[in-house]
């Protein structure tokens, strides 16, 4: 776990140059991708829902320093 060992440790802020978000309703079978905006420093995904059932969610998130990150998170929300 992140700062298990040590409440005190200090971690270094790093920003995000990249986001890029994908959403699929066949619970990752097939993958579409999000308009993706970058305000400042926060960032803004639109993402289609279907008419019911559940939506999946993965994203992609590269620093300048050419770290990425990589996360999907399936029944991310219900519909209907």
């Amino acid at each position: 776990m992140r700062g298990s060992r040590n409440p005190d440790t200090k971690f270094t802020k790093v920003a995000a140059k990249s986001v890029k978000i994908w959403s699929s309703a066949e619970g990752g079978k097939t993958w579409k991708a999000a308009t993706v905006k970058r305000s400042g420093s926060a960032w803004q995904a639109t993402v289609r829902n279907p008419a019911s059932g559940a939506v999946a969610l993965r994203s992609e998130v590269k620093d300048a320093a050419g770290n990425r990150s990589v996360q999907a998170v399936y029944r991310a929300h219900g519909i209907g």
